[in-house]
């Protein structure tokens, strides 16, 4: 995996643009790339553009339009070792329900984290780091 030393691009992908620009500035803080994608349309485009640049998803669970587990399999059917970090304001079981009835397991191998919203900084830099190996 990349470190940032080597310059890793973190896809950062919320429907809410304030939560998805602090959650983008605290991942360049950490000192990796940042793009952002505001909704799950706007992210699987982001893939099927610039996928083989990006290193890690963090994906908003909850959103809008294209909801995070149909954007993570559309995301997923494009570049299938993809890694995610997944985030939302429900429960950890919530999300695992809402992953489960679109026939995705929660344990599979290309989900790397969780984090339940709100969130300190310093716990999104960690879990990138932790999904990157860094």
């Amino acid at each position: 995996m990349t470190t940032p030393d080597n310059h890793s691009t973190v896809l950062v992908v919320d429907d809410d643009k304030g939560v998805c620009d602090v959650m983008a500035m605290t991942i360049e803080g950490a000192g990796y790339d940042a793009v952002k994608a505001f909704g799950g349309e706007e992210a699987v485009e982001v893939v099927r553009s610039r996928g083989a640049e990006l290193s890690l998803v963090v994906l908003d669970m909850t959103m809008e339009g294209l909801d995070g587990p149909n954007t993570w399999l559309a995301m997923h059917a494009l570049q299938m070792e993809l890694p995610f970090v997944l985030v939302s304001g429900d429960s950890s079981d919530q999300v695992r329900a809402a992953l489960n009835s679109q026939g995705i397991r929660p344990d599979d191998p290309t989900i790397k984290g969780f984090l339940k919203k709100p969130f300190l900084p310093c716990d999104l830099q960690d879990a990138v780091r932790e999904a990157l190996g860094a």
